[in-house]
């Protein structure tokens, strides 16, 4: 035969500061994470490119490290001249800004965001005599691909 515990208020007394407390400690931990920290599942991290019918193309690889993305990349331009590109950056508030710069010693800047899937914004190339702003968008590395 069980035993029946009889729920009484003087357990109700002595459980209720204990679900408090947890309760309480949980709300804390929520409250004090930053609002804009990147999450890992949040899409920014790995293989990218941008494709175009002239034959220009450029691919990064990025990781997060708190706020701070780094990574590394290739170019290929429409006279088949190639290299390697280093990338710094932030990824803050879903804004992700990009310093991309290319063993010639060219940089470009990006700014923009992640929109379905995808990286949407605008690159400026900041050695002249390429001082020009334009939209400029990357892709899955292995996505059907949007020849711009």
């Amino acid at each position: 035969m069980p035993l029946k515990t009889p729920f009484t208020r003087n357990r109700i007394i002595h459980v209720l500061p204990a679900l408090v407390l947890a309760l309480s400690a949980a709300a804390c931990a929520a409250a004090n994470a930053p609002s804009d920290a990147p999450l890992a599942d949040d899409g920014v991290e790995g293989l990218w490119m941008h494709q175009e019918r002239t034959g220009y193309r450029e691919t990064m690889t990025l990781t997060i490290h708190g706020y701070d993305v780094r990574g590394e990349g290739t170019y290929r331009m429409e006279g088949g001249v190639e290299g390697t590109t280093t990338i710094l950056g932030s990824w803050r508030y879903g804004k992700l800004a990009l310093s991309i710069i290319r063993d010639t010693g060219i940089r470009e800047r990006w700014t923009g965001r992640l929109t379905r899937g995808r990286l949407r914004g605008e690159m400026v190339w900041e050695t002249p005599p390429q001082h020009q702003h334009r939209r400029f968008g990357f892709d899955r590395a292995g996505a059907v691909p949007r020849l711009r």
